[in-house]
C-alpha cells in the first residue's frame, strides 16, 4: 500500500461528503421517512427528543460525518480508488465492514430492537455510498 499524502486528500470533497452525511441524516430520521419508526424502536415520544434538545446529538452527528468523511478520502486516496462504481464498491465494503458489523453486534448485545438496527444500519448503507461517489469522482 502507498504511503498516505495528507496533502493530496481533497478535503473540499470530503466536507462536501460530510454535508451530504447530514442532510441524509435530517431525511433518514425524519418523521417522513424512519423518524417514526426509529422512535417507536426507540420506545421515544417526538416530546421526549425535544425536550432533551438536539444540540448534542447534533454535535455527535457532526463530528461522525466529518470524520467518516475524511477517513473515507484518506482510504481511498491510499487505495487510489476512483470513479463512481469503484467510490460505491469500496464504500459499501466499508459500511458493512466498519458500521454495520459494529452496529447489529452492537445491537444485539443490547438487545435493541431490530427494527432500530435495520434503519440505523440502513442509513449507513445508504450513506458511505453516498459519500464514495463524491470522493471517488471530486
Amino acid at each position: 500500500m502507498a504511503a498516505i499524502d495528507f496533502g493530496a486528500i481533497n478535503y473540499v470533497a470530503a466536507a462536501v461528503s460530510a454535508v451530504a452525511l447530514m442532510a441524509l441524516g435530517f431525511v433518514w430520521y425524519a418523521p417522513f421517512l424512519f423518524g417514526k419508526a426509529w422512535m417507536a424502536a426507540l420506545g421515544k415520544t417526538e416530546e421526549e427528543l425535544r425536550a432533551a434538545g438536539p444540540s448534542p446529538a447534533l454535535a455527535a452527528a457532526l463530528v461522525d460525518a466529518i470524520l467518516t468523511s475524511l477517513v473515507l478520502a484518506i482510504v481511498f486516496q491510499a487505495a487510489a480508488i476512483s470513479g463512481i462504481g469503484g467510490g460505491i464498491v469500496a464504500a459499501v465494503g466499508l459500511a458493512i465492514g466498519f458500521s454495520g458489523v459494529s452496529i447489529v453486534s452492537n445491537g444485539a448485545f443490547e438487545g435493541r430492537p431490530r427494527p432500530l438496527v435495520l434503519i440505523n444500519l440502513g442509513y449507513r448503507l445508504a450513506g458511505y455510498p453516498i459519500a464514495g461517489i463524491i470522493l471517488s469522482v471530486w
